[in-house]
């Protein structure tokens, strides 16, 4: 993880202080209860950082875990993430435009050595100099072919809650597919009258 939003820099993973919450399948009951999860900023700097989510990619490539929103759009963004992670890594001058990947995970200690088996949701968000935020591409640990019930749900939803906690406007460009996911989690449709859409701090 990389550094929180008081500026002081971390040099190795970085859990952010808000806990967003997903539902968990009670292994006895079957039933699914909230439960918080961390929230952490990826480190482009940290090699290890780096290399959980090459572990993650082929993970869930392997998996062919679906695209989280809609089990009707086969979409993967997992290589496309964690390939701009990289080459984001690797630039030193952002051009106005600071890009930061974000994941939640169940993982609750020893974030300087982030397991990627407890990721549950990633995306990449492009910060504008404004202030003003784009989330570019998420992705989130759907349930494996032929599984019915995942052991985790609403972790893509767990994720846009943080990001909401830290941005006070949120833009983004879906597809057709993941509107719906996109209206449950409180954005709407922009004046433009494009596939642009928003979120808006009431603050």
């Amino acid at each position: 993880m990389k550094i929180n939003f008081n500026n002081n820099i971390h040099f190795n993973a970085y859990k952010l202080d808000f806990k967003p919450k997903v539902v968990k399948r009670d292994d006895t009951t079957g039933e699914y209860e909230p439960e918080e999860v961390s929230m952490v900023e990826i480190d482009l700097k940290n090699k290890r950082d780096l290399e959980a989510l090459d572990k993650l990619e082929e993970e869930w490539h392997d998996a062919n875990l679906k695209y989280v929103f809609t089990p009707y759009n086969k979409l993967n963004y997992t290589k496309w993430i964690v390939d701009g992670a990289k080459e984001a890594a690797k630039k030193t001058k952002n051009c106005g435009i600071e890009k930061k990947f974000f994941a939640v995970t169940a993982q609750e200690e020893n974030f300087g050595n982030l397991d990627h088996e407890k990721i549950l949701s990633l995306c990449n968000m492009h910060i504008f100099s404004d202030g003003n935020a784009e989330l570019f591409l998420i992705q989130s640990k759907s349930k494996l072919p032929g599984e019915r019930n995942p052991l985790y749900k609403r972790c893509g939803s767990a994720l846009c809650d943080g990001l909401k906690h830290y941005y006070k406007n949120i833009t983004v460009f879906p597809v057709e597919q993941e509107k719906k996911f996109y209206e449950a989690n409180g954005f709407h449709p922009c004046e433009t009258g494009n596939d642009e859409m928003i979120w808006k701090s009431e603050e």
